[in-house]
């Protein structure tokens, strides 16, 4: 029985800016002052602007459900690991891919362990087939660890600094 704080994470537009860089109307900024592929600002995220005492930061679980998703996986998972916020745990799921995505969640395993974030992986081919999207993300979400949770699909990315800037609402 996994307990988790209530709250709920919604995609990267839901913080005033979309994946990449891009603002609510779909403009972008310059890619200059764009860390490449990140959507952060060269030399990192803005500071807040209130600095609020933290005991220790919380665990976030970024879940990850995943089906047939190789065109866009390394993406989705650079965009992970570059995430500001540590400490930080990968849960994604694969339902039944066919396309190798499962293997280039393997194959980045030392990536995310270089980068400090830790790596819930389950899921592969099954007798039944996929399950869904829905079965996908409660199952990552079982087998996550953290605090709070935080919702992305596998063929999106988000900003550097979405979980600092959620986490620093809360």
């Amino acid at each position: 029985n996994h307990e988790h704080k209530e709250g709920w994470w919604g995609s990267s537009s839901d913080v005033g800016q979309g994946a990449c860089g891009e603002g609510q109307d779909g403009s972008r900024a310059p890619s200059d002052e764009l860390m490449p592929g990140l959507g952060c600002p060269r030399g990192g995220p803005a500071e807040p602007t209130e600095a609020r005492p933290l005991v220790s930061a919380p665990l976030v679980s970024v879940i990850v459900p995943c089906h047939n998703a190789a065109r866009w996986l390394d993406e989705c998972l650079a965009s992970v690991r570059a995430q500001t916020h540590r400490p930080l745990e990968l849960s994604l799921w694969d339902d039944s891919s066919s396309d190798g995505s499962a293997s280039m969640v393997e194959a980045a395993r030392s990536l995310f362990q270089e980068a400090g974030v830790s790596l819930a992986f389950g899921g592969g081919s099954s007798s039944l087939g996929p399950l869904g999207c829905g079965a996908a993300k409660n199952r990552a979400v079982r087998q996550s660890s953290g605090e709070y949770l935080c919702f992305l699909d596998a063929d999106d990315t988000m900003r550097c600094d979405r979980v600092a800037a959620q986490l620093h609402v809360l």
